[in-house]
C-alpha cells in the first residue's frame, strides 16, 4: 500500500457541518473539506494499493453521502 495525494472536485455543499460529519463517518477521516470561489473539493491523502484505487475510494465514499457529485480530479487546488 502507498500513500497517494489527490484532490477531487465535489458538486454540493461540503461546508455544512452535518456534511462535513457524514463525509468522516463514511471513511473521508484522510481528507480536508473547503471551497475556493464558490468551488468544493476534498484534499485527500489516501493509502491505497493504486492510484486509481485511491480516486475510486474516494468517490464512492464522498458520493455516498446525500447532495454530494464528485465532479473531476485535480492534481492540486491548494498550494502548500
Amino acid at each position: 500500500m502507498h500513500e497517494h495525494e489527490l484532490t477531487l472536485v465535489i458538486a454540493g455543499d461540503v461546508e455544512g457541518e452535518s456534511t462535513i460529519d457524514a463525509l468522516f463517518e463514511v471513511g473521508c477521516d484522510d481528507a480536508t473539506f473547503g471551497t475556493i470561489d464558490g468551488v468544493g473539493y476534498g484534499e485527500f491523502i489516501r493509502t491505497a494499493s493504486t492510484f486509481l484505487d485511491a480516486v475510486n475510494s474516494a468517490t464512492r465514499q464522498i458520493e455516498s453521502v446525500a447532495g454530494l457529485k464528485v465532479a473531476r480530479v485535480e492534481p492540486s487546488l491548494v498550494e502548500s
